[in-house]
Formats: structure tokens, sequence, C-alpha cells
């Protein structure tokens, strides 16, 4: 196994195609925290964020054998799986309750040493997120929390460099007016 580990995605994936799990096994190796990160940035629940990083592999198993590289990476094809996996979840919850976590629990602890220049926490940076439209969400997630470029994040949304990097600014825009309401209500 420790060959295929630098083998490029292209290899595994006509490996794990063929039916190799072990080439599967390094796919999954080099994109699982990555997954999990964004789920996590999505749902803020790490129990809910880590079943559904196994849901997205198994999915991926499935369909790998019909996966066509079509120029993109390996990655775009993985995080598109996620994102389809969320939009299924969310439709089958009918209801904010997905997102909502009694912030007592939360896996995102609020402390001094999380707070940035500006006094504002994790905790109130995931609050001010989920309340903006999926597609803020998820741009802001993929390459903060994810740090994907623009370009890679346009593979994985189908959507072209450009108007990634609008969406990111509408985003970062609407997430800082957010958190300024957020910050004038406790004040």
């Amino acid at each position: 196994m420790s060959e295929r580990i630098s083998l490029p995605d292209a290899v595994l994936v006509e490996q794990a195609k063929q039916g190799n799990t072990t080439a599967f096994g390094v796919l999954y190796e080099r994109y699982a925290s990555q997954v999990f990160r964004f789920l996590l940035g999505r749902i803020g629940n790490r129990q809910d964020a880590e079943d559904l990083t196994t849901e997205v592999f198994v999915r991926v198993w499935r369909y790998i054998p019909k996966f066509n590289d079509q120029g993109l990476p390996f990655s775009a094809f993985v995080f598109q799986v996620s994102r389809n996996l969320l939009i299924d979840t969310y439709r089958k919850k009918h209801n904010d309750a997905f997102l909502e976590q009694d912030s007592r629990t939360s896996d995102i602890e609020s402390t001094n040493e999380e707070e940035n220049n500006t006094g504002i926490t994790l905790e109130e940076i995931r609050n001010g997120l989920k309340d903006l439209p999926e597609d803020y969400q998820t741009v802001l997630i993929l390459r903060f929390f994810n740090n994907l470029s623009p370009k890679e994040i346009s593979e994985i949304m189908q959507r072209s460099e450009g108007a990634i990097r609008i969406l990111q600014f509408r985003a970062l825009t609407a997430l800082r007016k957010r958190l300024d309401k957020i910050g004038r209500d406790t004040h």
C-alpha cells in the first residue's frame, strides 16, 4: 500500500473501478478529513458529520464504476457527492433541527483563544454561517475551512471561477453583516 500512496488520483480511481479496495482506501485516506471538515462546517455536529462522511464514501464506492474523468479532479466528484448528500439529508429532515444544537454541547467551543482580533468567536461565525443561503455556506466552508482554491471550488459547484469569486465576495459581505448584527445584539 505504501507505493500506492504516491500514485495520482486517476490511477487509483481506475484501480478502484476494477474493485481494488486498497486503491479506494488510499483515496479515502486522501479525502476523508477534508470531507469531514466540510460536513462539520455545514452541520456543526461532530457525530452527524462523522456519520455523513461514512455515507459519502459508501456512495463514492457505489458510483465510482460510473465515474468518468472529464478533466475534473476526483476531489470535485467527492465534494459533489458530499454536497448532494447534505441536500438529501436536509430534505429528509424537513426543518432546521438538523442544524440546531445546544450551545452547551457544541463541537466548536467558544473560548478566549478562539477569538480573533475582531473579538468574534468561532461559535458566532458558525451561527452566522448557518443563516446564510446554502451556496454562500458552501463556498465559504470550502474556501476557508478546507483551503480549496476558487478553481477547485468552481469544479465542485459546477460554476465558473469568476462566478465563485463573486459568490465568495457576496457570501463574505453577507456574513460580515450578519456578524455585525450579532455584535450589536449582544452589546
